[in-house]
């Protein structure tokens, strides 16, 4: 495990994700792309992925009630091309 070099990542960034990018369960891709409304990036890399959590639902609604719905290990090259304008 190591520390990837991002810049800070403000909450509430909006990040798309392609199914490819993203792992339900950690040898399992992802079955459908999805749109993060960011709640944290962790910065340990573990296999050139980091994990994010954020929200997938209207978040600033009472209706998902959590700080986070949606948490899983996205690929690192995934976030860095969302960070570059590439999403």
């Amino acid at each position: 495990m190591s520390a990837v070099d991002l810049p800070e990542i403000p909450a509430g960034t909006v990040m798309q994700f392609a199914a490819a990018d993203w792992f339900p369960e950690p040898r399992r891709h992802a079955e459908h792309d999805v749109t993060v409304v960011v709640g944290a990036v962790y910065r340990q890399e573990i296999n050139g992925r980091i994990w994010v959590r954020g929200h997938v639902c209207s978040w600033d609604e009472p209706e998902c009630g959590r700080s986070a719905c949606w948490e899983h290990q996205v690929l690192t090259s995934a976030v860095r091309a969302n960070l570059g304008g590439g999403r």
